[in-house]
């Protein structure tokens, strides 16, 4: 099931989605979205509006207070210098690719080239050839990532779930 979640929108790029309906003047989609979102119970409003709000603001406005958050959230006192710098290092990479992909499709695609599934599929690699195994990853055939990226991006999040077309599809 690999790659299911970052094509498809599992992993709840809701401030993304707000950032492209708001970019693209489909107000009354974010605001039926918005209220299925809520309805479903699958988001925490105010924290998504404040992230989409940051997504229009100048990424230099922005970084300070999300370095600011993550040295709050993580105490690094307690943890390895080394690692602890480290964790420093990530947390601006993360927030400069916040905001270098801040439209949808730019964020899907940011997660399946660079962010996690290139690190998922090494692990699925190393498995399956640690017990002789052939893997097989569906959701990453090259037809059904361009059609994900490209045709279905529009209801990727639709009737406030995310990963619609597929949910659609198993239907």
């Amino acid at each position: 099931g690999q790659g299911g979640d970052e094509g498809l929108a599992g992993y709840q790029p809701y401030p993304q989605f707000f950032y492209t309906c708001l970019r693209q003047k489909q107000y009354l989609t974010l605001l039926a979205e918005i209220g299925a979102m809520v309805r479903h119970g699958q988001v925490n409003l105010a924290a998504t509006g404040l992230q989409s709000l940051a997504l229009h603001l100048p990424a230099s406005w922005v970084a300070p207070y999300w370095q600011k958050r993550h040295q709050q959230q993580v105490d690094l006192t307690v943890l390895n210098p080394t690692f602890a710098a480290q964790s420093q290092k990530q947390a601006l990479v993360d927030t400069g690719a916040f905001f270098a992909y801040r439209h949808l499709g730019q964020h899907l695609k940011y997660l399946i080239e660079v962010a996690s599934l290139p690190d998922i599929l090494r692990h699925v690699d190393r498995n399956a050839m640690a017990f002789g195994v052939e893997a097989r990853i569906p959701f990453l055939d090259y037809r059904l990532v361009e059609f994900s990226l490209n045709q279905a991006l529009p209801w990727a999040i639709h009737q406030g779930w995310t990963k619609w077309v597929l949910r659609r599809a198993m239907q």
